[in-house]
């Protein structure tokens, strides 16, 4: 490791008598003693001016030296080219023990760092490190500005960081609108697009803090995935304070090399479909570019399968997201309140059988079950379908507690359980007034009939309607004689005064059946 002599002097609160030219660097100090020779060119000597004076002469050594002597014309360009003064009143010895004090403090600083890198302590632990050594607020987020670490005891003054760390960076939490509008306001994903080679953008022009930042880009395939930035608050911008940063990315930047380039990749999709579903863009092109950045489709055939288990605590949620995003074709899954969304590219009826198939079978054994939403078109429709999702495993598990020895993982398909949806949302909206409806009073009235006499009315009528007014196979489903069942629909015509041919009566009937299903009534 080599520190610039512009760092040094930082740490040492030190300036030189005159402006530096250039900035060496050194991996090494010591005292000058006159006569020693075999010094490199990368050692930095501690000495008296006027010794350096006498030393340097011809040869390439570098010199940090206190004033001993008068300034005189021996004082020449040439003779001070590598012979820097100090601009501060101190003798050799307190300026080696000074020297020796920042030297070992960034030393300890870099080993601590690749001790806890080692031992895989993650990239909060780093933050923790850097707190007392570079004194400035850094925040570690991917390219949606979720959260990964920060630098938690460093306090920064700047309203808008500040409101940003309260949030969490996370739309989902107190008062997302504010921090989410306050990024897209200074478009800062358009500014990325400037940094150089090395990912390093260094500004000063106030657009999402009011002091200066120097950011950090991790690109993969053109596109970002993670951004480091500090905010130079309370320690001044500075060319020490870069170097400070770039030592700490150096360690950072371990961490996304070790977790692989496609899983920082699959961070950043999971926060865009995660903003989707949220609803949180300003409009649809942004979201547009947005995935044109992550060379993700917007527009096609997709179909989303929403996983929700059931013991979520010994559950490795996000392996199985990677997994199953590496795994199965043209699919993107991520975790999402703490169940999984796999995003599907569907090309046929072939292909879905068999993606559920491998689905099914990487799942294996665990509590969960899926709920699968229509097909959709756009991304931009993530929300309605991930509401879908949601309805058709909510829905198709309240009905599964009927079936008796059914058990193991299963896909609910919303196309299959829409009707329910939207009884159920109707009785949200109007409980009293669908209370008094013809469809509802007649289900209660079985209900009761059935309650009272021991019978299965209210069951002989939900299988003859389903099955079309079909008595033979109501029948088999219901282990009973046709003409025992067209017994049974004559009955229920004479307990509730009404005509089952007509299509009207049956489609009410139906529907309050399905809400009683539901124990909705």
């Amino acid at each position: 490791m080599d520190i610039s002599l512009k760092l040094l002097l930082s740490e040492l609160h030190i300036d030189l008598e005159t402006s530096l030219r250039g900035n060496p660097r050194f991996s090494s100090y010591e005292i000058y003693v006159p006569g020693n020779a075999g010094h490199g060119d990368d050692v930095l000597l501690i000495a008296k001016l006027s010794e350096a004076l006498t030393a340097a002469k011809g040869k390439a050594l570098s010199f940090l030296c206190v004033r001993d002597r008068r300034q005189d014309a021996l004082e020449t360009a040439e003779a001070l080219h590598q012979v820097y003064i100090i601009n501060q009143n101190m003798d050799q010895k307190e300026l080696l023990n000074a020297v020796r004090q920042v030297f070992s403090r960034i030393e300890s600083w870099v080993m601590q760092m690749q001790e806890s890198v080692l031992a895989n302590r993650g990239m909060q632990d780093l933050m923790r490190l850097c707190e007392p050594i570079i004194g400035n607020h850094i925040s570690v987020m991917d390219a949606s500005f979720n959260l990964l670490a920060y630098t938690k005891n460093v306090e920064a003054d700047d309203e808008s960081l500040l409101h940003l760390v309260d949030t969490g960076y996370h739309p989902e939490v107190a008062q997302p609108e504010e921090a989410l509008q306050l990024l897209l306001k200074h478009r800062p994903i358009e500014q990325f697009e400037t940094a150089g080679e090395d990912g390093l953008i260094v500004s000063h022009d106030a657009r999402v803090s009011q002091y200066a930042t120097v950011k950090k880009l991790y690109r993969y395939n053109d596109s970002f995935y993670a951004i480091v930035t500090m905010v130079c608050s309370p320690r001044e911008y500075s060319e020490a304070i870069e170097e400070l940063y770039k030592l700490l990315l150096k360690y950072i930047t371990y961490y996304f090399v070790k977790e692989q380039p496609q899983f920082a990749q699959l961070r950043y999709i999971e926060s865009f479909l995660s903003e989707l579903i949220r609803n949180t863009f300003l409009s649809e092109d942004e979201a547009k570019n947005r995935a044109r950045s992550l060379h993700l489709p917007f527009e096609g055939c997709f179909e989303l399968n929403l996983i929700v288990f059931y013991d979520t605590l010994d559950i490795p949620a996000v392996r199985l997201a990677q997994d199953l995003s590496i795994r199965l074709k043209d699919t993107n899954a991520i975790v999402y309140n703490r169940d999984i969304l796999v995003l599907h590219r569907v090309a046929g009826t072939e292909d879905t059988e068999s993606r559920r198939k491998l689905l099914a079978d990487m799942i294996g054994e665990l509590p969960c079950n899926s709920g699968v939403s229509n097909t959709f078109d756009s991304l931009w429709d993530m929300g309605s379908a991930y509401a879908q999702a949601q309805a058709a495993v909510s829905i198709g598990e309240l009905l599964r507690l009927e079936e008796k020895g059914r058990s193991g993982f299963r896909f609910y398909l919303y196309e299959e359980y829409w009707h329910y949806h939207l009884i159920a949302n109707s009785i949200e909206i109007m409980p009293s007034v669908l209370a008094n409806s013809v469809a509802f009073k007649a289900v209660k009235t079985l209900q009761l009939y059935d309650k009272k006499h021991g019978s299965t009315l209210q069951k002989t009528l939900l299988s003859y309607l389903e099955q079309e007014r079909n008595a033979t196979s109501s029948g088999m489903l219901l282990h009973m004689h046709r003409n025992t069942v067209l017994y049974n629909i004559r009955k229920i015509e004479d307990i509730l005064g009404l005509s089952l041919d007509e299509a009207d009566t049956r489609m009410k009937l139906l529907l309050g059946l399905y809400a009683s299903r539901m124990r909705r009534i």
